[in-house]
């Protein structure tokens, strides 16, 4: 019977080690998680921080919203080690509560005792009676509980004020959300009407209107010569519009606003500096100016890159102001104006 008693207790211990290392290995997995959506939370925030397109107000708001997440993830990972102690502390209270406890005080005292005796005296007046060393064992027994039972009521207390903010954040979380959300939803509507105006005023302009006394006029047809690049690299518009007197263009960087003729256009932000340059050399007399360079000027890496495409497609900024002279070389364009 012992035997088989010591063998279930063997069995009944084989199979609780695996549960233990089970739960060990979920709690640190637990932990690992939140630590990574904690590092994640931190990231996010860093970079909403660092974002243009949100306001001062739009950026307290997130920032309290995510400090609070950051908070319950703070003190979730507080959670896991205090239920560990409390778990820790309520074990040690009742193994002081049991038999087994009773046994440690008694041989606490015993050996209180035989230290005593063995010190010299009178053996027989140093030596505890029966009945005074139960009670000598009792109240040590009772001073461990007591010292348990304190430690656990405090671990108890950390515990319940740490499970008790995690539900008020808890209960918060869902209005938290619904905030992140709506900022996020109205900084993405600005930047979609920012682009959208971007685009309008790069593509939609006034129709031009000729003047009466002007006519538009063909270009002969230009053949480069052997030592210069192909006409269709270079991709020169035809001169559409007769020159148009100086007085009737006037550039407007700062608004990127260009009026000639009485009409007004917008430009976009690299069709703006192509005019301010060709600007620049007309009142250099340097009119021409090869593409190339100019696209160097506004800062175009690109090898595919093509004046044409700062202006859009339906521009007629292109054919009509921005223009490649007859006279000078191929690849070059200027401001399609005359001296007054």
């Amino acid at each position: 019977m012992v035997t088989l008693m010591g063998n279930r207790r063997r069995v009944k211990h084989t199979t609780k080690a695996p549960r233990t290392t089970r739960r060990s290995a979920s709690s640190e997995q637990e932990t690992s998680r939140l630590h990574a959506h904690l590092q994640q939370l931190e990231q996010t925030l860093a970079a909403l921080e660092a974002d243009p397109e949100l306001q001062a107000d739009e950026k307290a708001t997130l920032r309290r919203c995510y400090q609070e997440r950051l908070e319950l993830l703070r003190l979730q990972l507080t959670l896991l080690p205090e239920a560990k102690t409390a778990a820790f502390a309520q074990s040690l209270l009742q193994a002081e509560s049991s038999e087994g406890g009773k046994l440690r005080a008694i041989r606490s005292v015993q050996r209180l005792a035989r230290g005593r005796a063995l010190g010299g005296g009178n053996r027989d007046s140093q030596c505890v009676h029966e009945g005074a060393l139960e009670e000598q064992a009792d109240r040590l027994q009772r001073a461990r509980i007591d010292k348990a039972s304190q430690e656990l009521r405090e671990v108890q207390a950390r515990l319940a004020a740490v499970r008790k903010r995690i539900t008020a954040l808890k209960a918060g979380e869902k209005k938290r959300a619904a905030t992140i959300r709506q900022v996020m939803k109205i900084r993405d509507a600005r930047k979609r009407t920012k682009r959208e105006q971007e685009e309008r005023a790069a593509s939609q302009v006034s129709p031009p209107q000729l003047p009466p006394s002007e006519s538009p006029v063909e270009a002969p047809p230009v053949s480069p010569p052997p030592s210069d690049p192909p006409a269709a690299l270079v991709e020169l518009p035809a001169l559409g519009e007769s020159p148009f007197p100086e007085q009737q263009f006037r550039h407007y960087p700062d608004s990127r606003e260009v009026w000639l003729a009485g009409q007004r256009y917008s430009v976009s932000e690299q069709g703006n500096e192509i005019v301010a340059i060709l600007w620049t050399g007309w009142q250099s007399d340097t009119p021409d100016m090869f593409g190339k360079d100019i696209l160097k000027k506004i800062g175009s890496t690109s090898a595919d890159a093509r004046l044409r495409d700062a202006f859009g497609k339906s521009s007629p900024l292109w054919r009509k102001l921005i223009v490649h002279s007859p006279d000078a070389r191929p690849g070059t364009y200027r401001l399609n104006l005359r001296k007054a």
